[in-house]
């Protein structure tokens, strides 16, 4: 699928078609997607990394439950949750650096 395909696509629930692109394509379909959908405002939610950390622990939750419904195999799997737990150490970390330079409690 071309990204000019995809530009052209309704707005899907679970962004699936976006699953064979350029990763950067794809963080930008979905970035305008949400824009499309929530508007131009600047950002109204908790911060970013805390979105992101909430985010990777579905993303370990998923992967898991991919491993138990034996759609991926136990050596993928077990690669995927280094790559998720690693991911949740550098959110931490960033994390606790943005909470050290701001004053933040979040």
């Amino acid at each position: 699928m071309s990204l000019v395909e995809v530009e052209n696509v309704e707005v899907c629930n679970d962004h699936s078609d976006l699953i064979g692109l350029d990763v950067f394509d794809a963080m930008r379909v979905k970035f305008d997607r949400g824009r499309k959908r929530y508007g131009d405002e600047s950002w109204v939610g908790p911060p970013a990394l805390v979105c992101a950390h909430d985010e990777i622990l579905d993303f370990l939750v998923y992967v898991d439950q991919a491993i138990q419904k034996g759609a991926i195999g136990e050596r993928l799997g077990h690669e995927l949750m280094k790559t998720g737990v690693d991911l949740r150490q550098g959110i931490q970390t960033a994390i606790s650096v943005w909470r050290a330079v701001n004053g933040a409690t979040a």
